[in-house]
């Protein structure tokens, strides 16, 4: 049996297809910064692949998935990129050929998707001080105490 441009052409279609039905949408997380009452997080690529991914690394480092709150999104302005462009041409006038120079630049600002989100407090245990729930205890009365604040500890060895 001869191998002609038709089979060729129905393989590369096949291969194509279960290309395109086996492929995902990109999304990533990256943590830009993380304090003790929360963070914030750079979106990267598929705007709803990488939120599901900040909200998993966000209840990680709150401690479940109803203890933090999205307190600003938005796109956020992380540099800026320029491209020159040079030309030159060549005319014929009165007087002979010339060359003549054209020169561009182009400044593009690059940006990003970040979410900056603060970790709640614990509703059960501000309860407990005999302060009532949603309120934030005053800073006197939990100074000294571990009680209703999460404490993250990051310990890195070389």
């Amino acid at each position: 049996m001869k191998f002609s441009a038709i089979h060729a052409l129905i393989a590369a279609c096949t291969l194509c297809s279960t290309a395109a039905c086996s492929w995902q949408p990109y999304g990533e997380v990256r943590v830009v910064r993380r304090t003790k009452v929360g963070g914030e997080l750079a979106i990267l690529g598929d705007r709803e692949v990488a939120m599901q991914k900040a909200s998993q690394t966000m209840a990680t480092t709150c401690g479940g998935p109803e203890s933090y709150e999205i307190v600003e999104e938005g796109e956020t302005v992380i540099g800026e990129e320029s491209v020159a462009e040079s030309s030159e041409r060549r005319e014929k006038d009165f007087f002979g050929p010339k060359k003549r120079k054209q020169e561009s630049t182009h400044t593009v600002q690059k940006t990003e998707w970040r979410v900056k989100y603060e970790c709640k407090p614990d509703e059960p245990a501000a309860a407990a001080e005999g302060a009532p729930a949603g309120d934030a205890a005053p800073a006197e009365a939990t100074e000294g105490k571990t009680e209703g604040r999460r404490v993250h500890e990051v310990i890195i060895r070389f």
